[in-house]
């Protein structure tokens, strides 16, 4: 990602499927990316350019899906993911995303914001003063799943044969 001062915000840009090898596609989307470090009360603006073009999903109301994940600094210094109850849930933004299309292109751009609200706090993971999220936020393009989900759901269907 690359910070644009001029617009106040941060520009993802997307690659071909496979770039740069024999396996090389036209398609280009995005998956999940996280943000960490933010100050409590701080709005960020995302723009994810060069995706393939999916504006009917926006233009009906589509948002990404984000999810928060506490941090817990550890007495090394190192911080890792906590599982606490009421977190790790996938949601949509809460606020609208838009879409461009590029001119005589078969690609867009999306552009959402979020705000890191001060609830993210932990108080117990973060120094004294500082004012950072004690939390790491996960953005994802739609509801991933991960490898055991998968084969859980799996394992459940082949049970209702």
């Amino acid at each position: 990602a690359k910070y644009d001062e001029q617009a106040a915000e941060y520009l993802c840009y997307q690659t071909r499927d496979a770039q740069d090898t024999a396996h090389e596609a036209p398609y280009t989307t995005w998956f999940h990316f996280s943000v960490s470090g933010a100050k409590a009360g701080e709005t960020v603006k995302f723009c994810i350019k060069n995706m393939n073009k999916q504006m009917r999903l926006y233009k009906q109301g589509y948002r990404p899906v984000y999810k928060v994940v506490p941090n817990v600094v550890l007495a090394s210094g190192s911080v890792e993911e906590a599982a606490v109850s009421g977190y790790n849930t996938w949601q949509p933004i809460p606020t609208p995303s838009t879409g461009k299309q590029y001119p005589d292109e078969n690609l867009m751009q999306l552009r959402f914001k979020f705000k890191f609200d001060s609830h993210f706090l932990s108080s117990h993971s973060i120094p004294d003063g500082d004012t950072s999220c004690g939390f790491t936020v996960f953005f994802a393009f739609c509801y991933p799943q991960s490898y055991i989900e998968t084969q859980l759901k799996l394992r459940a269907l082949e049970a209702k044969k």
